[in-house]
Parts: C-alpha cells; sequence; structure tokens
C-alpha cells in the first residue's frame, strides 16, 4: 500500500526505472524538500515558486552496480495553494529549460547542449521530460529532467549519469518511464 500524502506519490527505488536492465537504485534520503535549485536548469527553490510543502527523495545506484560517478536520481513531491500557481510554477520550469543552455554556460559548463521538451501521455494532467548534457573531459554528463503536474500537486524528478552516450529508443528512455510511473500515482482513481 502506497504511503498517503506527498510521500506516496514518490516512487520507491524498486518502481524507478534503472539506466538499463540489469540496473537498480536503493533509496538514500527521504524527507522534507531541499532548499537549493532542483535540477541543473533551476534557479531557485520550488518555494519561491508558490510551493507550500515539499517532500523529496534521493536515490543512489545500489551496492551491486558498483561505482558510478555522477550517477544518482531525486523525485520532489510538491503541493501548491491551489491549481493556478501550481500552473505558473510549471510554466516557470518550461522557460528555465528555454534558458538552460545559456544558464549552463554562464557556470562554466563546456559544450551544454538540451534536447526540446518531450511530452509523455498522461492521464493525470501534464507530464513532459528532457534532457540535458555536457562535457566532463573524455565522457559527458547527462540528466534529464522530467515533471507530471495535476491540480495542486507536481512530482519533479531527475536522473544524472556521466557516461559516453545516452541512447534509448523513443518511449524506453528511463525518465519516460518514470513519469509515466508517476502519473499512475497521481491519477485519481476511476
Amino acid at each position: 500500500m502506497r504511503p498517503a500524502g506527498l510521500q506516496g506519490l514518490l516512487p520507491t527505488a524498486a518502481e524507478l526505472p534503472g539506466l538499463n536492465r540489469q540496473w537498480h537504485w536503493q533509496v538514500a534520503r527521504t524527507g522534507a524538500a531541499q532548499t537549493e535549485p532542483f535540477g541543473a536548469c533551476a534557479k531557485v527553490e520550488m518555494s519561491l515558486l508558490g510551493a507550500s510543502r515539499g517532500v523529496q527523495r534521493d536515490y543512489r545506484p545500489a551496492p551491486s552496480m558498483g561505482p558510478a560517478a555522477g550517477t544518482g536520481a531525486a523525485a520532489l513531491a510538491l503541493e501548491f495553494p491551489d491549481a493556478t500557481t501550481a500552473r505558473r510554477a510549471r510554466h516557470v520550469l518550461l522557460a528555465w529549460h528555454d534558458q538552460c543552455r545559456q544558464r549552463l554556460l554562464a557556470q562554466g559548463v563546456d559544450d551544454p547542449s538540451l534536447t526540446p521538451v518531450r511530452e509523455v501521455p498522461s492521464g493525470s494532467g501534464e507530464a513532459w521530460w528532457y534532457l540535458a548534457s555536457w562535457s566532463t573531459g573524455d565522457d559527458g554528463h547527462f540528466q534529464s529532467f522530467g515533471i507530471v503536474q495535476r491540480e495542486d500537486r507536481m512530482v519533479l524528478l531527475t536522473m544524472d549519469h556521466d557516461g559516453q552516450d545516452h541512447n534509448y529508443t523513443p518511449r524506453a528512455e528511463p525518465m519516460y518511464r518514470a513519469i509515466r510511473k508517476i502519473d499512475v500515482f497521481l491519477t485519481p482513481a476511476a
């Protein structure tokens, strides 16, 4: 049975899709939303966009995955005073995507790139994701950022990993699959 409230909107480690079929996550921390921007493109913490409450879960690779520098995930479940405030926050997140390449360049990141926002079919409301990447020497760093919003609730998700590529067939991307799962948590029972 899922926990009640915002914590019930966060995927467990077993529910969070891995980076490949053998990949497993473990929960590193679950608690109050951290007071820092969430995701590489974020400019401020979500409470400054009107979120009244938030719960965050951080994930790390399971020990069986061995060392995986730069790899982790986080989910942030938020409640807003009303649906209008949540929609405004969602529009700000879209604007941050549009400004993210310049933001990353200003932070000294080498060769930043962003995919367009990709919509995800949603039974709950609005759902989309994108991929930000940048050079880290011989390899690259990849951060997927996703959002699902229904009425006054929103879940944000990031997945980070280092490597030479981020190649998945469409709709098999870990972020796409994670958003579809979270969408079910937000969709009202029939």
